[in-house]
């Protein structure tokens, strides 16, 4: 009846082997919050080295939250403390199929 796709997101661990993980799109309380780290990403340009150093705290703190429920919502069984570590790894990895995956038109 209701079409929900995932995003897959291929990640290789420091051994070299690919991990693939599918997300989930997000519930509609983190929209706000979605938006706004999308407007902090305005002018950053493709090309910074360390976009993290470009973004206020506040932002990176709400690109957490984003990402730490998305693989929540994508994975409900597993360890949280260890998901949490997860996404501080691999932050900026997972906002383009965030993007994707809740606004898919934005593409």
């Amino acid at each position: 009846m209701f079409e929900v796709f995932k995003e897959k997101v291929e990640l290789a661990d420091k051994a070299g082997n690919k991990n693939t993980y599918e997300i989930a799109p997000l519930s509609g309380e983190y929209l706000e919050d979605l938006y706004s780290v999308m407007d902090a990403f305005q002018g950053t340009g493709d090309k910074d080295k360390d976009i993290l150093k470009v973004l206020s705290s506040d932002v990176v703190a709400k690109l957490h939250k984003i990402v730490f429920a998305t693989l929540i919502q994508s994975y409900p069984n597993e360890d949280k403390v260890k998901l949490n570590q997860f996404v501080s790894q691999n932050l900026i990895t997972f906002v383009e199929p965030i993007v994707k995956v809740n606004m898919p038109s934005a593409e």
